[in-house]
């Protein structure tokens, strides 16, 4: 009997771009002339800093807009492969909602409805993706990816490569649709027991 594998992707650094508008803001705001080889870790933050202002909550108040999530782009070649994957996989988004934002949860799903067509259910928001059960787990930040493979021992867990987290180590690190496609291809097609 075979039997679709549940998949879980993030959404931010993984299918869109939540470091181009950041950068922009902070770059209009702070004067500055960051690019995205200037972060050299996932908490963007700690790479971006002035003197008297607490760039992280500037930062956190812009993303609380209404409508903000609205506005990210998504990463052009994830979106053949992701309009795919759902079609051969049960496919859900984990993700993290913005603290103060009166629209996020909303606008996520919405903007992932335009761009992947996906349903309301297929999206989680928890700060805890570790606690959601999956066969493939897909996030750009370590933190996620080791704690969901510690809870779901023997299932795949990739950090999405980025410049930002480039210097991490994981034994799954990749930025390729294909071979994200193929590994839930050849899931879908394991024979369950």
């Amino acid at each position: 009997m075979n039997k679709k594998p549940t998949i879980l992707f993030d959404v931010d650094g993984v299918v869109a771009d939540f470091l181009t508008p950041t950068l922009k803001f902070v770059n209009n705001m702070l004067k500055t002339n960051y690019v995205a080889d200037d972060i050299k870790q996932w908490n963007m933050f700690d790479s971006l800093k002035a003197d008297g202002i607490n760039v992280e909550e500037e930062c956190f108040n812009y993303y609380a807009q209404d409508g903000f999530a609205l506005k990210l782009h998504p990463y052009k070649k994830s979106l053949e492969p992701v309009r795919y994957i759902n079609k051969i996989a049960n496919l859900y988004f984990v993700t993290v909602p913005v603290k103060n934002s009166r629209t996020w949860c909303h606008d996520r799903v919405a903007w992932l409805k335009e761009h992947f067509g996906i349903d309301d259910e297929q999206v989680l928001f928890t700060h805890n993706k570790s606690l959601v059960r999956g066969d493939l787990f897909i996030d750009d930040r370590i933190k996620y990816v080791k704690t969901w493979s510690l809870i779901n021992k023997f299932k795949p867990a990739i950090l999405w490569k980025q410049p930002y987290n480039k210097t991490e180590n994981h034994d799954l690190i990749i930025n390729d649709w294909d071979l994200v496609v193929d590994k839930i291809e050849s899931m879908n097609n394991a024979i369950i027991l």
